[in-house]
């Protein structure tokens, strides 16, 4: 059986999974709602531990990356200055959803990595980063004498 890898992005407002076969997979809302609305995530980092972990089992069980048989392999993206603990938090998040093994990146180097990706040379995987790769973008224009890039 082949392993699966998935790519996550904890957002405030959303979330997003992205796997190499499908792209993005899923955009939604990260909330849960049960008798009240649960916003467990605050600024990119993990503020409910448990709605988190609920949330994200959803999520995979949903768009089957998880079942019984079949665990995913997870590269995260998180903020850039995160402590250790908001670290192990998310890590230990999607670890209790059901994920084989969790990898972390700066959310600045997904946002490259998925322009180095996108064929159109666009950063629209991550808007979070949105800002620093059109300033980049702009800086690159300069450098190669207003070429395209």
């Amino acid at each position: 059986m082949a392993r699966q890898f998935v790519g996550l992005d904890l957002g405030t407002a959303h979330t997003r999974i992205w796997t190499p076969e499908g792209g993005v997979i899923l955009r939604s809302p990260s909330a849960a709602a049960g008798i009240l609305a649960f916003r467990p995530i605050k600024d990119g980092v993990v503020s409910d531990f448990e709605v988190t972990s609920l949330m994200l089992e959803a999520f995979f069980t949903e768009k089957q990356i998880r079942s019984t048989f079949r665990r995913p392999s997870v590269v995260m993206a998180t903020p850039y200055r995160i402590t250790e603990v908001e670290q192990l938090a998310a890590e230990n998040a999607v670890l209790e959803a059901g994920a084989r093994a969790v990898g972390q990146i700066p959310a600045i180097y997904a946002a490259a990595a998925a322009r180095l990706y996108d064929r159109q040379h666009r950063c629209r995987h991550d808007r979070g980063c949105r800002h620093q790769c059109r300033r980049n973008n702009q800086r690159k224009i300069r450098q190669d004498g207003g070429g395209a890039l």
